[in-house]
């Protein structure tokens, strides 16, 4: 599991919208999985989405209710994924993740 810090914003001055943290999760062969979720509650975050860089493309993944919470399914081949939340605020201001890269194990 990986803490993705939260922070870069886009707008104005940051602040503090939870934390986010994700993690590939394999349970046999064929079964992996990307999961991702925001401590965040509805009163600090609007909606939230996803960037996931994969070897063989990106996805965008998006949530708009509480809780905050993604998974993509995963070739058993992915070793690694590169993520990017982005957090559409109750102000409307947005506020970004920076690149962070997650490693399976």
């Amino acid at each position: 599991r990986r803490r993705l810090g939260l922070g870069r914003r886009v707008g104005q001055r940051a602040r503090a919208a939870g934390e986010a943290r994700a993690m590939i999760v394999s349970f046999a062969n064929d079964l992996t999985w990307l999961y991702a979720y925001l401590t965040a509650d509805e009163k600090q975050v609007r909606s939230a989405s996803l960037k996931v860089r994969l070897p063989d493309g990106e996805k965008v993944l998006e949530d708009t209710s509480f809780p905050f919470e993604v998974s993509l399914p995963l070739s058993a081949k992915t070793k690694s994924a590169d993520l990017v939340f982005e957090l559409r605020l109750p102000d409307g201001n947005v506020e970004k993740t920076a690149a962070a890269k997650l490693d399976a194990h």
